[in-house]
């Protein structure tokens, strides 16, 4: 997702405590929320080291507007969620 200033977020739909659950986040407005636990973080902290993150960084570089680069490594590395 985008935060207000255009940078994208990306992050596994898993929270990381209870990804066994598997029942993901839900949005509320710039926040969200774990569906199992109620663990609740802004969206400008996905992409950073308290969540299921994907290359754990904003993605800035590998978005041209339109599309984002995931490396399939990046994916592998949380296969393990799902």
């Amino acid at each position: 997702m985008k935060d207000k200033q255009g940078n994208v977020h990306i992050a596994f739909d898993a929270c990381d405590v209870c990804y066994e659950a598997k029942k993901g986040y839900k949005q509320d407005g710039d926040v969200m929320q774990c569906i199992n636990c109620g663990k609740t973080f802004s969206i400008t902290s996905i992409g950073t080291d308290n969540t299921a993150v994907v290359a754990g960084r904003v993605f800035t570089d590998e978005y041209d507007g339109n599309d984002v680069v995931i490396k399939i490594t990046d994916l592998e590395a949380k296969s393990y969620m799902f």
